[in-house]
């Protein structure tokens, strides 16, 4: 459900081995390609993509320097996939789910986009600020109705 949402954090080290960090737990992936990278920062709406590429169980790497940034405005969140530059929270979440999501039909990808553009317009105002307390409970009451 919504309210069980916890901050996931990823990284590599040297032998290429991911790590991932969930609820305190830790599991690694050995040998992995870690093809998407994406920019960002808590202070950012990457927190809305890191989410995603959890949920579609998406290794990727997350970085908080701006060193390589393909947004040409200096901006976060941004992400490299292989070959593809892309940036705004939005684009990123499209792309994904484009990508990694299965949207083979003009009807699977309205399903995704109203959501995608749910969540740049109400829920990361609501969860990823500091009056969360205030602002999120009537909207993780209703997706969680929904979910």
């Amino acid at each position: 459900t919504a309210a069980s949402i916890r901050p996931l954090t990823s990284h590599v080290d040297a032998s290429k081995t991911l790590t991932l960090k969930e609820n305190g737990k830790k599991s690694a992936v050995q040998g992995l390609n870690m093809a998407v990278t994406l920019f960002g920062n808590r202070g950012s709406r990457s927190p809305l993509v890191e989410w995603y590429l959890h949920e579609i169980g998406t290794p990727y790497t997350h970085r908080e320097d701006r060193a390589g940034l393909p947004n040409p405005f200096g901006q976060i969140p941004a992400l490299i996939d292989d070959e593809v530059e892309i940036f705004e929270s939005g684009a990123i979440l499209l792309y994904l789910a484009d990508k990694y999501g299965g949207l083979d039909t003009p009807a699977k990808r309205a399903a995704v986009t109203k959501w995608v553009m749910w969540a740049n317009a109400a829920l990361d105002p609501a969860l990823f600020t500091a009056n969360v307390e205030a602002r999120a409970p009537r909207l993780l009451d209703t997706l969680n109705r929904i979910l």
